[in-house]
């Protein structure tokens, strides 16, 4: 099974990936979703059903101007 991303208007296809948070630590949770550790350099974050996806795509541009501006993060 295939899911469409856009992104900066442009289309991307990419399989699903499934994941098992069995055995996973929670790192955190707040207001949009929950941080897992998947091992000890991965980790994933869970949005909630009702979070937006434009607010999805807002945490990805912020985390992305942060890491630039030399702070750590997640942000692919």
């Amino acid at each position: 099974m295939k899911r469409k991303m856009v992104i900066n208007n442009k289309t991307d296809e990419k399989e699903y990936c499934h994941v098992s948070l069995e055995g996973c630590k929670l790192l955190g949770q707040g207001k949009h979703g929950r941080v897992y550790e998947l091992n000890d350099e991965q980790i994933i974050k869970i949005y909630y059903d009702d979070t937006a996806l434009t607010q999805i795509e807002l945490e990805r541009i912020n985390g992305q101007k942060a890491f630039v501006k030399g702070v750590p993060n997640a942000t692919p």
